[in-house]
Order: structure tokens, then C-alpha cells, then sequence
């Protein structure tokens, strides 16, 4: 068997000239005539919309003119996307929810401007269209956008803080925080892998983190620093992986109509939703979704976004409601953003895996209200490794049981136990053991040579098992994107347990 820390990886221009035999649904993403002038900065940089980085001269995105990543990028860097950008530094601006509030409910925002940003933080369709002639309606609506866009947006800013409270990188002067999400990952402290219980059979995991000297030989630049998180309440995870495109769970894309969906068994149409992501540096971005490659039992469950218009956060202090100011116009330097490589092969039984997410900032399991026992609450980084991969005839049976509306006899439940995991082409899910939580949803699984081989998706509510969309799903997302017409595939009706609600 191939150790994992062998497998090679690929990042997008190298895709451009290489053969990916081993995995089927490998990109050929443009013509070789266009790739040359990517070969160094390949397609990381975009359209800036503050007055301060115009003046740098940042090179545009270069896609395919024709594919899904290029209109979807162009949506989201669109006049009107400029607009709701320039509405969402206004909204961040306010220093505390009340402030929010008043801000929402006052002259100074339209009817129009609330109806956008209802729809951005995927309120009900009736209230993104309701009547805001009654006064009641506006209320309501503007307490629901704040919880879903303004509070989400402070909580991952404030947990991003350096000592002396500024959200800027590193290697811009000032102290890390020694508690800080990035300073952890420099120290190489993560959280320990989930372990077997003896006897039951669940996966349970170990409180704490400690030093994993395994992490000192991957870049940040090409894993942390490439990991954004959604700002949503619902939370969720995603992974820059070059040229604009940002690879998550197709669940994370959602809209609060789409229980109607799932509960029906269809598909919703996640296309040409927008979302706001946040990188480790504080840079915020809206993106558009531009492929999907989702089913219904949620085997395939990966969606591509494409980065569009840059919210300017830069003169908002690290904390709510804080003095602190950050120094410079942006929060960090401009230029390419950190993108994430995609890994070649897919990851083996026993490989090691790390994995970068979003706990989010509810705690279920917690003994005290509001408090939250994880940390750090963002960028959490947790260990663990490559469990093999399920065998479809095992989850189909495990799906049947869940319908029967009964408990499992003993003989189910023994042969679902003992099933051996199979090979990443014959399996389903990608089981690992990397501690994870309700936002870690779309969270990329990087192998020992920090290459994405896979995105957390889902845990098995028998046994306590993590899955994770495989590498040959998010080349196919990724192939999806950079194609003219992309396709969403539907089969029966999901059983895996998300993870971002």
C-alpha cells in the first residue's frame, strides 16, 4: 500500500499540464495558450473594490470567459455586488448589535438594500420579500439579518485578534496571542484524534490540544492561511484552491427555504447564491456559487464559489465595540491570497490528516449556557488520520434501517461493525478521525504533505465517525466550475448527518 506522505500533489496551473490518471474527473481547466501568463501567480489575485487597492494595480482574475467560475465571478465583482459590499462595511462599521439595528432601520438603508441583504444571509423567500410598509415586518427582518450577518462577522474578527488587538498577519509586526487560532497552528498545537471507546465501538474525542510536530513540515502560506470560514450563523467551513475558487460542502450554500427540499428529497438550487468568506487574515469577500456537484443521500456533497468583490473591513478595530485600530489600508499586504493545493491521489487507510474549521459559536454539548469549551472557536485545528472509506453496500443498509422506523437487530448492528472500510474507488464516504463540530462543515483535510485530499461533510450517528467528501468529488466540483454548463446530480434522498445545523 502507498504511504500517503508519497502521494504527489497538483496544484491548478500544474493541472493545466499534467495527466491526473488516477482520478477520473481530473480538470483540464483551459487552454494550455492561456496558462502561461498564470504560471507564477496562478489566477490568486482578483478585482479589488476599496479605492486603495485599485491604486496597486492588482492584476484581474484570468478565467475561462465562457465557464461558470468566470460568471459567477463577474456576478459577484458586479456593480450591484460592489454596492452590497460597500452596505456590508457600513454594517460592520457599527460598533455593537443595537448600533446594527438602528442602522438597518433607519432611512439610511432602503427597503431594497434590506431586501439584498436578507436574501444574502438566506432568510425565508417571505421575508425577503415582505411588506416593509408595516412596521412590525422591518423589525423582525433587520433582528434577523443582524443575528445572521453582523454577529457571525464579530465573533470570527474578535477571535482572529492579535495581542494589543489588531487583526493584521504576522509578518506585518506585532505579537500573536499565544491562544490565537494562527499562533496555535505556528506552534504546531492541534486538537488529539478522535479515539475508539472499548467496547462500544463510538468514536469519542480528547479534550485539549497538544503539540503534533508532524505540522512543522507544512507551509501555513498553502494550508491555514487558505482555509475561510462563512459568515453565517449557520457557520460552515471552505478552502481558497487558486484562481478565485473556493471549494466547500454543497449543504454550506444554503437558504432556510431549503428544509421544503430536503424534506421532498430534491435538490435546492444553489446556484448563483452568494455568500460572505472570511480568510485568517480578516480580508472579507463576497462569493457566488458556480458549480455543485451534490446528491441527494449526500454522497456528493461539494460546491465551488468564486471570489468576487473585497469588503472593506480595514478600518474596523479587531474587537466589537473596541478603540483599537488596524495600521495600513487593508489588513494584509495586497497581492495573491493564500490558495491551498489540491492532492493528486487519494488519501490511504492510516494516512495522516489534519484538518482546519470552524467549531462554530455554539457549543450543544456545553454544561453552561453560552459558554463555549473548544478553543480556539475558529481555525480549529485537529488531527487524526484516514479510516479507509465506506462501503456503499454497508451505507445503503445503514440508510435502510434509519427508514424502517425500528431499532437494528443484534445481527445488523454486528455486520454494519465489523464492515471493512474499502478502497477511495470503490468507497463512499471518506472516514477520519479528525475532531470536528457543527461548523466544520466544507473543512478541508489536508495529508502529511498539506494537500487538500478531502472535505469534512458529515459524521455517522451510530458510531460517532467523521466522513468527508473524497479528493475525486472536489476535482469534479472544481472541473464543474471551469465548464460552460454545470451539473447537479440527483438520486435518493440524503441520511448522512451534516454538520452545519
Amino acid at each position: 500500500m502507498q504511504d500517503v506522505r508519497r502521494l504527489q500533489s497538483v496544484s491548478l496551473a500544474s493541472m493545466q499540464r499534467q495527466n491526473i490518471g488516477s482520478i477520473p474527473t481530473a480538470i483540464q481547466l483551459m487552454p494550455t495558450a492561456m496558462t502561461d501568463s498564470l504560471a507564477t501567480e496562478v489566477g490568486s489575485t482578483f478585482p479589488i473594490t476599496t479605492e486603495a487597492e485599485k491604486k496597486r494595480k492588482t492584476p484581474e482574475l484570468v478565467l475561462p470567459p465562457t465557464s461558470a467560475a468566470a460568471r459567477a465571478h463577474a456576478s459577484a465583482s458586479s456593480s450591484s455586488a460592489s454596492t452590497t459590499a460597500t452596505l456590508l462595511s457600513r454594517l460592520f462599521a457599527c460598533p455593537f448589535s443595537r448600533d446594527a439595528r438602528d442602522f438597518l432601520s433607519s432611512k439610511s438603508c432602503t427597503n431594497s438594500q434590506r431586501q439584498a441583504l436578507a436574501l444574502l444571509a438566506g432568510l425565508e423567500t417571505q421575508w425577503v420579500n415582505c411588506n416593509q410598509k408595516i412596521p412590525g415586518n422591518i423589525s423582525d427582518l433587520v433582528d434577523s439579518i443582524v443575528s445572521e450577518l453582523y454577529e457571525p462577522f464579530w465573533f470570527y474578527r474578535a477571535s482572529l485578534a492579535l495581542d494589543g488587538g489588531q487583526v493584521v498577519a504576522a509578518r506585518r509586526g506585532g505579537t500573536v496571542s499565544s491562544t490565537a487560532p494562527k499562533a496555535l497552528f505556528q506552534r504546531h498545537m492541534a486538537t488529539r484524534p478522535l479515539r475508539e471507546s472499548k467496547g462500544q465501538g463510538f468514536w469519542v474525542a480528547s479534550c485539549g490540544v497538544q503539540p503534533q510536530a508532524w505540522l512543522g513540515g507544512c507551509s501555513e502560506n498553502t494550508t491555514f492561511d487558505a482555509v475561510v470560514h462563512v459568515v453565517q450563523a449557520a457557520s460552515g467551513t471552505g478552502v481558497h484552491v487558486g484562481q478565485g475558487q473556493v471549494l466547500t460542502c454543497a449543504h454550506v450554500v444554503d437558504a432556510r427555504d431549503d428544509e421544503e427540499c430536503e424534506e421532498a428529497g430534491i435538490l435546492p438550487s444553489r446556484l448563483g447564491r452568494r455568500k460572505v468568506l472570511m480568510f485568517p487574515s480578516g480580508r472579507t469577500f463576497l462569493a457566488e456559487c458556480a458549480a455543485v456537484v451534490e446528491t441527494c443521500d449526500g454522497n456528493k456533497d461539494v460546491a465551488t464559489l468564486s471570489l468576487g468583490a473585497e469588503i472593506d473591513v480595514s478600518s474596523l478595530p479587531a474587537r466589537q465595540g473596541g478603540t483599537d485600530r488596524v495600521r495600513g489600508e487593508s489588513d494584509v499586504p495586497a497581492g495573491a491570497l493564500p490558495f491551498a493545493e489540491l492532492s493528486k491521489e487519494a488519501v490511504e487507510l492510516g494516512g495522516r490528516l489534519f484538518c482546519v474549521g470552524n467549531p462554530s459559536n455554539v457549543n450543544l454539548e456545553s454544561l453552561s449556557k453560552g459558554r463555549i469549551e473548544f478553543e480556539p472557536p475558529s481555525w480549529h485545528v485537529s488531527v487524526g488520520r484516514c479510516e479507509g472509506y465506506v462501503d456503499p453496500t454497508i451505507q445503503a443498509a445503514k440508510d435502510t434501517q434509519a427508514a424502517r422506523g425500528r431499532a437494528p437487530t443484534r445481527g445488523e448492528l454486528k455486520l454494519i461493525r465489523q464492515a471493512a472500510p474499502v478502497t477511495a474507488e470503490a468507497g463512499g464516504f471518506l472516514q477520519h478521525s479528525c475532531w470536528t463540530y457543527w461548523g466544520h462543515s466544507g473543512a478541508p483535510l489536508f495529508n502529511a504533505e498539506g494537500c487538500v485530499t478531502g472535505l469534512h461533510c458529515a459524521w455517522d450517528d451510530g458510531n460517532g465517525m467523521r466522513h468527508a467528501q473524497k479528493v475525486q468529488h472536489l476535482h469534479a466540483a472544481v472541473q464543474e466550475a471551469f465548464e460552460n454548463s454545470p451539473v447537479t446530480v440527483a438520486t435518493k434522498k440524503r441520511k448522512a448527518k451534516t454538520t452545519t445545523k
